[in-house]
């Protein structure tokens, strides 16, 4: 018999080292991560599967109110959750936790389920048995979107063999600007530019400033923040989170209105590609080029003069009757 225990914040340690040794684990499993929320934000609920006395998953997530229901949503503060797993795990035991969720959720009185997986990628052993036990259990895949993906296994001359004609000249037209990209912590310079982007295209950044700050704070060896200079003055940068050992992911690009001309995004990504090698990743995820299913073709095409490859970013859902 399977047992759910709900982990305490102040448990973190043991939770995310059981992140680290996982098949898929991420930065945003992370109980440490997700501590940059300040407490009563949200109803998190971060659940401990075990059977006699051996943790065999984690799944982190928070309780969400919608139209009068109750929905388990995994992940909350992050870009995807659902189960973490030690992998090589069987059928049998996979379909023994997602039962033992269901039972949970209905003591609990929760109304419904939604699970955001990570491409498999992120695995250290990709495979999917998890999305087919969920599927056979009556769940629907809900929610798509398309991530560009660059291998960078081929080292540094491999990967900038898969750069398109555009690319390589945009960084040579960089390198004649003056650009200049260096590796900082000046979230200051960063986020004034990072916000008037975002609002450029009628949107705000995910996390505000002071929440940067905290995540610095909270884990500032899985995050790197890297600036474009051109005589001094900052005109761009890229804030990339290292997820795992295998994936690190480009959260945050931007640069200043008008400065186009001087290519700083292009430098940007051709360094922060180049420094993904010698961090020692093996993927680096460019970040979805969709919302809602829907593609933008211009993001398309950026991403895609880097060599990347479209993978997909799902999410699956369950609405559970009671008794």
């Amino acid at each position: 018999m399977i047992e759910i225990v709900e982990v305490p914040a102040e448990d973190a340690g043991a939770w995310d080292e059981f992140v680290e040794d996982s098949n898929n684990g991420t930065l945003f499993h992370s109980l440490k991560f997700l501590a940059y929320h300040e407490p009563g934000d949200v109803d998190s609920r971060s659940l401990l599967f075990r059977r006699s006395g051996r943790t065999l998953a984690l799944l982190p997530g928070a309780l969400m109110h919608r139209d009068g229901e109750v929905i388990l949503v995994s992940p909350w503060g992050g870009s995807f959750g659902g189960f973490v797993l030690r992998g090589g795990e069987s059928y049998e035991t996979v379909e023994a936790l997602v039962d033992s969720l269901l039972v949970w959720c209905r003591e609990q009185k929760i109304d419904g389920i939604e699970l955001t997986h990570a491409p498999g990628i992120y695995m250290r052993s990709p495979n999917q048995l998890m999305e087919f036990v969920l599927l056979s259990k009556g769940f629907d895949r809900f929610r798509y979107e398309v991530t560009d993906v660059i291998p960078l296994q081929g080292g540094e001359d491999g990967v900038k063999e898969q750069w398109q004609a555009s690319a390589r000249k945009a960084v040579r037209k960089s390198q004649e600007a003056g650009m200049v990209v260096r590796e900082s912590g000046d979230l200051d310079l960063f986020y004034p530019i990072l916000e008037e982007n975002r609002l450029r295209h009628g949107a705000r950044p995910t996390h505000t400033l002071a929440q940067l700050r905290r995540l610095f704070e909270l884990v500032p060896d899985r995050l790197k923040l890297l600036l474009a200079y051109r005589e001094g003055d900052v005109l761009g940068g890229a804030l990339i989170f290292l997820c795992n050992q295998r994936v690190v992911m480009n959260f945050y690009l931007c640069h200043v209105e008008g400065a186009g001309r001087y290519r700083p995004a292009d430098a940007v990504m051709a360094e922060s590609i180049l420094a993904a090698i010698r961090w020692g990743a093996a993927y680096y995820d460019l970040g979805t080029s969709s919302l809602g299913g829907v593609p933008n073709p211009g993001l398309l095409r950026f991403k895609g003069k880097w060599g990347s490859t479209p993978f997909l970013r799902e999410a699956y859902q369950l609405g559970i009757v009671s008794g």
